[in-house]
């Protein structure tokens, strides 16, 4: 199906096939391939959302950067048995469904279902849709329908936000909240005030709450909604060193705070069942 792009959007092929945005708000860019949005930046602001200088653009392969949608799946799965790490959807080549300007913010939309894509056992009738809302502020909605039968499953907006220096971040909001340390033996701990970086962090807290990151060149709010995983992550110089598309000296630039269903919050939805998780993305 061909969608007629208004003024504000168009189609690209760089640095891999999507849709540019370019309006009086803000620019953007979304990959086709995991309805991927990879860049914004509201007007008179640096980008919003990193992107790795070693990341591989390459078809099938994973981009380092950006917001990867991570279903039906998170990392190995919920009982660490899943078939590929972090899902099929973000290295799949979702349709773009629908592209529109009004008042200067600019929305696409993608799907993709069973038919595009290889499921991995995952049911084939059930719809995945990604909206995106580029304006003053970045709206994100991963939006799923079930089909025939009753489906489970874990969904993640994989936020990599770009900082001055992760060493300089701070991120409030979690304070009281339960989370699961996922580095080495994973084990149980509650949050006590902010969050700082010192090293490798991946955490996964049970939280419905927001999570505001300061560093000392801007605040960028990740607000949320149908979300009951929040997942703080950086690397650490030393991992990071072994990832052949980051490398030890992009680590300090980036700090993932990820939109989530994960875990013990895996969504289940009866037969034809809606659910959708929206992420909203503010500087300042």
């Amino acid at each position: 199906m061909s969608v007629d792009l208004p003024t504000g959007i168009s189609r690209t092929t760089h640095p891999m096939p999507g849709v540019l945005i370019e309006t009086e708000a803000c620019t953007g860019l979304v990959l086709d391939q995991g309805a991927h949005v990879l860049r914004w930046a509201p007007s008179g602001q640096s980008e919003v959302l990193f992107t790795s200088d070693c990341a591989v653009f390459t078809p099938g392969k994973a981009i380092r950067g950006g917001i990867p949608v991570c279903w039906p799946w998170f990392d190995s799965g919920k009982e660490g048995q899943a078939p590929i790490r972090h899902g099929f959807a973000r290295t799949a080549d979702w349709r773009l469904v629908d592209a529109s300007v009004t008042d200067g913010v600019a929305t696409i939309a993608y799907e993709l279902t069973g038919s595009d894509v290889d499921t991995h056992g995952f049911p084939t009738d059930v719809v995945a849709r990604l909206e995106a809302e580029f304006g003053a502020e970045l709206v994100v909605r991963l939006i799923v329908t079930a089909g025939a039968e009753a489906v489970e499953f874990e969904e993640a907006l994989h936020t990599y936000l770009a900082v001055d220096d992760i060493s300089k971040v701070r991120i409030e909001g979690l304070d009281g909240d339960d989370y699961l340390d996922t580095i080495g033996e994973p084990t149980q701990g509650t949050q006590v005030g902010e969050i700082t970086f010192d090293g490798e962090l991946d955490r996964v807290y049970s939280t419905g709450a927001q999570a505001v990151l300061t560093d000392d060149q801007r605040t960028i709010t990740v607000g949320k909604h149908n979300s009951a995983t929040t997942v703080v992550w950086n690397p650490g110089e030393e991992l990071a060193a072994t990832m052949r598309d980051l490398g030890a000296d992009q680590a300090r630039l980036f700090c993932c705070i990820e939109t989530a269903n994960a875990k013990e919050h895996a969504v289940t939805l009866q037969p034809g069942q809606r659910h959708a998780m929206v992420a909203t993305y503010r500087v300042g």
